[in-house]
């Protein structure tokens, strides 16, 4: 293999020089083997193997004119060194090699995207460990968050202004196409004072400090990171918990008078076998609920010297009532 101009080292030569010096090394020799462009596979496979018979630990090949731009830049592939005017000239008025990297690696600059003037989003107060904050959201037409504002007034200077500062590189960084993701996983989970309890939030009841706090809330509410919060949205909800009070109401009221109609019914089967008269029967408490019944059962059985033989005797004095026999040979009320 040869390579470009006059005065070049072949592939082999660098080989050989190697070897010479391989024994005396411990490592590796860091040294590029140069070859020239119209090198093929073969040419490859042949210094790789030389290199080995040499003993050589390792060997670095590089074709020139492989990749997009190399530290030496040659145009005129002959008789650059010779010292004839004339072909000074020549290699004088080629024009200057091009970098083909500066045409096709570019700097990317990410263009802000503005909100408009009048603009939808939120204000959340909160109180974090006795320091009360509000948080102010501005949303794209989209619905998509662009900026936030945090205010802590009855603060110092200092603080405050940090907090500004911070709301404010926030709010660039999503303007510019940063995710809201990449925040919130940056900055949850921080720990500062003011921290602890969180009152005013629905979501939220601890934070380990302001930064948590805000990005938490964040979180929830624009990306549904449910995870995050401490009370699940679906448990505070007006609407949702009104409906499922009432689904539960109407299904306790629905069991309560199918197991009034059942004990009705019983009663009167149980009335039709005794065959007793059924006339001036307040049929109305056999539909209470089983609280009431079993009150009035208290209000029935609280003797034990009412027996069915006292009731015939004096039918004036006693309540409606209706018995069973039990073991003790008294009656008990239904």
């Amino acid at each position: 293999m040869r390579a470009n101009g006059k005065r070049y080292i072949a592939s082999e030569a660098h080989i050989r020089m190697m070897s010479v010096a391989q024994p005396f090394i411990s490592g590796s020799i860091s040294k590029t083997i140069n070859i020239p462009n119209e090198a093929n596979v073969n040419d490859f496979k042949e210094a790789y193997l030389t290199s080995w018979l040499k003993g050589l630990k390792c060997n670095a090949l590089y074709r020139d004119g492989s990749k997009l731009s190399q530290p030496l830049n040659v145009n005129v592939d002959e008789y650059l060194w010779d010292e004839d005017d004339s072909d000074l000239e020549i290699a004088a008025s080629q024009p200057a090699q091009v970098r083909i990297a500066e045409k096709i690696i570019h700097r990317y600059i990410a263009k802000r995207r503005r909100l408009p003037h009048r603009r939808n989003g939120y204000t959340q107060k909160a109180v974090i460990g006795g320091h009360k904050i509000y948080l102010r959201t501005g949303e794209y037409e989209d619905g998509t968050i662009g900026e936030i504002f945090v205010d802590m007034h009855k603060e110092g200077a200092a603080f405050r202004s940090l907090m500004n500062s911070f709301a404010i590189a926030i709010s660039l960084g999503l303007q510019h196409g940063v995710p809201l993701e990449e925040f919130i996983e940056a900055f949850i989970y921080t720990r500062f004072e003011p921290n602890g309890i969180v009152s005013g939030n629905d979501s939220i009841k601890m934070s380990t400090s302001i930064i948590d706090y805000i990005f938490r809330e964040l979180a929830i509410s624009y990306l549904g990171r449910n995870e995050l919060a401490h009370v699940h949205p679906d448990e505070f909800r007006p609407v949702q918990y009104i409906h499922k009070m009432k689904m539960s109401l109407n299904l306790i009221t629905n069991r309560l008078s199918r197991k009034g109609l059942l004990v009705q019914k019983k009663a009167r089967n149980f009335l039709k076998m005794r065959k007793t008269n059924m006339k001036g029967v307040d049929f109305t408490l056999l539909k209470n609920t089983d609280s009431e019944l079993k009150t009035t059962h208290a209000d029935y059985s609280g003797s034990t010297d009412f027996t069915a033989d006292s009731a015939l005797e004096n039918p004036g004095n006693t309540k409606p009532f209706y018995s069973k026999p039990c073991s003790r040979g008294t009656y008990e009320g239904l």
